[in-house]
């Protein structure tokens, strides 16, 4: 699992490595990029008022370029579709990410899932691609899209704040909280929160919350399946726990160094 083997690395001062691992993993599965995103934020929420940060974000942007070029490289030369297979695989990625399957938990769904539920206006086809009903009024879409605006803003505020308040592992790994935020991951994919165990070893509120979310998806699972209020209820559970680490995080008092221990 090349991610946490990157925040070791970073933890251990070895930025090169983490970012070519780091690399590795996000031409390979494209959701650890938003790991890269995170020491990226962590450095310049620092920029103001450090400076030892600078040697270390070099390490690790050399580490991505470097690690990146080499797959890239290595494509082109092993495969008869070359470099054009990442081209490939962004076209079949697209199709899948421009629908609203049902499985999918990320904020964008759940708030789309939530409001056409409440409203009367979910329409579900035999694909399991969920869309607006026909009857719709046309401002409902730009109600959904304001509410999505309304909690990712401040999130991402809150995660420049909190990045800027911790250890550069941790800044990386707190990318996690910006994948059901930012994407719409299917539900085979909640094991991002892994990242949260990892921040959790010293912040007691964040065990509290890992576990609630753990026993609540579970629980919810067995309730609702096979229903369509399991995928709303599993979009709750995937969002807020991310939202209750960004809060908890931007409340604790700045780190010093980029790998501190």
């Amino acid at each position: 699992m090349p991610p946490p083997r990157s925040f070791g690395c970073l933890k251990q001062r070895k930025e090169f490595l983490a970012g070519g691992l780091l690399s590795l993993a996000s031409l390979l599965r494209v959701f650890p990029a938003i790991f890269v995103l995170g020491f990226a934020v962590g450095c310049g929420s620092k920029a103001h008022r450090e400076t030892d940060w600078k040697p270390a974000a070099r390490r690790f942007a050399f580490g991505v370029a470097g690690a990146g070029l080499l797959l890239l490289l290595f494509a082109a030369v092993s495969s008869e579709w070359g470099a054009t297979a990442f081209l490939e695989f962004y076209e079949k990625i697209s199709v899948f990410t421009d629908k609203k399957s049902l499985n999918k938990l990320g904020l964008s769904s759940m708030i789309w899932r939530a409001i056409m539920m409440g409203t009367g206006h979910l329409a579900t086809g035999a694909d399991g691609n969920v869309s607006l009903s026909l009857y719709a009024p046309a401002w409902l879409p730009f109600v959904i899209r304001g509410v999505q605006l309304s909690i990712v803003v401040p999130a991402l505020f809150l995660f420049w704040r909190a990045a800027g308040r911790t250890q550069a592992w941790e800044s990386s790994a707190l990318g996690f909280a910006l994948i059901p935020l930012l994407s719409d991951p299917a539900n085979y994919y909640f094991g991002f929160v892994i990242c949260a165990a990892l921040l959790a070893t010293r912040r007691p509120r964040l065990q509290v919350y890992l576990l609630a979310s753990a026993v609540l998806w579970i629980a919810n699972g067995l309730w609702f399946y096979p229903l369509s209020e399991e995928y709303l209820g599993a979009g709750i559970i995937a969002v807020c726990p991310p939202l209750a680490v960004l809060y908890e995080m931007s409340r604790e008092s700045k780190a010093s160094g980029p790998g501190q221990t």
